[in-house]
């Protein structure tokens, strides 16, 4: 066919005001192939839907980040024990981690089912447990289709999903896999606590589905959850909103009390392990204290990583910790309090490496002050503070940006110099570097958040409309958190609770507010001997922590 012809064709089926149809006639003005056009748009068409955004792929870092949940659990250190499984895992690893590496540098591979055994371990609950009083060990196996066809988003995800981790770290960095439309298989089960659940393995993608009382509550891919009736699908969260509001705390303690009662039962072994094992540590290692309570796993997980600081303890020398306080979070490195921050999803050769090169941390830890001290006298005198609702901070990237932000405010101060309604002396407030990036924002506290990437301009202009409120913030924060502490701990003696805490969200005056209503309802709520967390939510932990909102009404 003729390049004229071929031109009459496109010209007759695009018009020149379409979209098409200009880009035809450019492409035939600058005399290039209309047919490479043509080819072009269909590729378009096929691949995506008109103007649908390009899925972004995650990084190699991102991987492992995201992945490294699961190598906790199936990494063949955990299995010395069991040569059968640890050597499984240990060539399933390798062949994952081949696979990965060339899906993303989008090498030629096959198509692989790999196999990984994860832990289940039965406990004794009739006696204290000890790591020799573990009766029986079961394993889980879980099998992993890899094909080539997919990206590297859907197989990340797929391996989280199939091992039953949590894919928010996907949604976190906006790299969960887009859906696809392709029916996969189904299946049905249920899970240790008694509820039913379904799955459906699509071809990349993986959605589970969950039987609350008459509904299947399904999670897709994108973390959207709805409730399955017959047969339609209701939008979750109105359903959620409705419920929220007819359902109040007796009821709900009603329906999950024994559910709750159990669970705290059958962890009871375990937490005496874990406490057992922790003072065994502080005492073997001279350690000051052992801290978990932010790391965001139950006790199970927390008293494996006590015992592989203990097997670590005797294969190596780590008395470089003599005298230290060692927090489990999730991430590693020495915090700005001075504590040892092990992630507690690292296996122990990370924890070795970083606890080897601890000295270097060390000399940041001395710095610190020197550079806090440079920050405030540059901004006349102003607290610098660490945020008082955060996961913990490590302190090398911590003074990096300390030192960004410091370098931005004197060079902008020595060019305006300082807003004229400024206090000569700003020590009645504080200021927190936050990230690298992020909002600037004014936390409940009445702290200033700061991300060490904002201009100097944007914090004057911001700190200027907000001292006011900020002071106001200050002054309520610290006269509530003065009752906050005397007010949790009478509710913990009238309702007879184990323990109390809550999330980090919580803030003293609505704490306090919480505390309240329960001390005054106690007789009708029934919860002596619970562990008790305040958050916005109804939820019973695994290790039988009963969650509650704030709010809750009666």
């Amino acid at each position: 066919m003729s390049r004229m012809v071929f031109a009459t064709i496109l010209r007759n089926n695009y018009p020149k005001n379409s979209s098409h149809g200009s880009m035809f006639y450019c492409c035939h003005q600058k005399r290039q192939s209309p047919l490479l056009l043509l080819l072009c748009d269909a590729i378009r068409h096929q691949s995506y839907h008109s103007y649908a955004p390009k899925e972004q792929l995650m990084t190699a870092q991102e991987v492992a980040t995201a992945l490294r949940p699961f190598f906790f659990v199936i990494h063949p250190d955990r299995f010395w024990k069991y040569p059968k499984q640890k050597d499984t895992n240990e060539d399933s690893l390798k062949q994952l981690n081949s696979f990965i590496k060339d899906v993303i540098e989008m090498r030629e591979t096959n198509d692989r089912r790999i196999k990984f055994f994860m832990r289940d371990e039965i406990i004794d609950n009739n006696e204290m447990v000890k790591s020799d009083n573990i009766i029986d060990v079961k394993f889980k196996e879980i099998n992993i289709n890899l094909f080539r066809r997919e990206n590297v988003n859907k197989i990340v995800h797929k391996i989280l999903s199939e091992s039953r981790l949590s894919t928010d770290y996907l949604k976190k960095i906006g790299k969960q896999p887009q859906m696809g439309s392709t029916a996969g298989t189904e299946g049905h089960g249920m899970t240790s606590d008694g509820f039913q659940f379904k799955y459906n393995q699509n071809s990349g993608p993986f959605s589970f589905n969950r039987k609350v009382n008459d509904y299947w509550v399904r999670t897709d891919i994108n973390g959207r959850q709805t409730i399955e009736t017959d047969p339609e699908l209701d939008d979750f969260e109105e359903l959620f909103e409705k419920k929220k509001i007819d359902k109040n705390l007796i009821e709900w303690l009603q329906e999950n009390r024994h559910l709750a009662n159990s669970r705290l039962h059958t962890n009871e072994p375990i937490r005496q392990e874990l406490n057992r094992l922790a003072d065994q540590l502080k005492q073997e290692l001279h350690l000051n204290d052992i801290i978990w309570k932010d790391c965001g796993w139950g006790v199970s997980h927390i008293r494996a990583a006590l015992n592989s600081v203990n097997i670590m303890k005797q294969q190596f020398d780590i008395n470089v910790l003599n005298g230290r306080t060692l927090m489990f979070a999730r991430q590693s490195g020495v915090s700005f309090d001075g504590h040892v921050v092990l992630n507690i999803e690292d296996v122990r050769h990370n924890w070795l490496a970083m606890i080897k090169n601890i000295h270097t941390y060390d000399a940041d830890l001395k710095k610190l002050p020197f550079v806090e001290s440079v920050l405030s006298g540059a901004l006349r005198g102003i607290q610098i503070d660490h945020r008082k609702f955060r996961p913990t901070v490590i302190i090398s990237s911590y003074i990096k940006q300390l030192e960004k932000l410091t370098a931005a405010i004197s060079l902008y101060i020595g060019q305006h110099g300082f807003p004229p309604n400024w206090s000569p002396i700003l020590d009645r407030y504080q200021l927190v570097v936050e990230c690298e990036a992020g909002p600037l924002m004014l936390s409940p506290t009445g702290q200033f958040i700061v991300p060490a990437s904002c201009p100097a301009f944007l914090l004057f202009d911001f700190m200027s409309d907000n001292m006011f409120k900020a002071r106001l913030l200050r002054d309520m924060y610290l006269n509530y958190k003065s009752k906050e502490e005397h007010i949790v701990n009478e509710c913990m003696t009238q309702l007879g609770l184990q323990s109390i805490d809550k999330d980090d969200n919580v803030t003293p005056d609505l704490m306090i507010q919480c505390c309240n209503k329960l001390i005054a309802n106690r007789d009708t709520l029934s919860l002596r001997n619970s562990r008790l967390r305040v958050s916005h939510y109804y939820s019973v932990l695994l290790d039988g922590e009963i969650c509650i909102p704030w709010d809750f009404t009666l």
